[in-house]
């Protein structure tokens, strides 16, 4: 499914509170974004940067396969899981039983 993408057709201009507009000292800074969105249409993860700041794409992938992993087997799937390990039943006694069984790694 595509969606649109933003963007600001003069970027270096800007509106000030005042609704006027002015021209950007410099040019404009890049803020760039990357959204995880379901089937359903939800944004399911969102990781917005400004210019000082790069994205994490190995970790955008781990969200994709996270999402699909909880969508095929109702598990889910702890910061740093990587596709093909151990996720945690949705429930207390998953995330104890997870958390005991992984307590060395974690």
């Amino acid at each position: 499914r595509a969606f649109d993408v933003l963007t600001n057709a003069t970027p270096a201009t800007v509106i000030t509170e005042e609704d006027e507009v002015e021209t950007t000292v410099g040019g404009a800074i890049a803020v760039r974004g990357s959204f995880l969105i379901d089937e359903e249409g939800v944004v399911r993860h969102a990781v917005i940067n400004d210019l000082p700041l790069g994205r994490n794409i190995d970790e955008m992938l781990r969200m994709v396969d996270a999402l699909s992993h909880n969508q095929e087997h109702g598990e889910v799937c702890p910061a740093g899981w990587q596709k093909g390990k151990d996720a945690m039943a949705e429930s207390p006694e998953g995330v104890s039983s997870y958390l005991s069984s992984h307590s060395e790694s974690l």
